[in-house]
């Protein structure tokens, strides 16, 4: 909220109506427009889990033991 109230300058009417996708788009364009390189294929500069590794690790931590 404070990203879009504060640094995207949204007004609180138009934010609470966005999807997350909306919200992640501006967010995205900011920052590209900011300089920021994008992270589409990595995450904190890791890569994002296979579908493999994510299975992996949906088995050894499960939701519900």
């Amino acid at each position: 909220m404070e990203i879009g109230l504060g640094v995207l300058n949204i007004g609180p009417d138009q934010f609470w109506r966005m999807t997350m996708a909306e919200f992640h788009a501006a967010v995205a364009g900011y920052m590209e427009k900011n300089g920021a390189a994008r992270s589409d294929a990595t995450t904190s500069g890791r890569q994002r889990p296979t579908r493999d590794r994510l299975d992996e690790l949906m088995c050894r931590f499960p939701d519900h033991p």
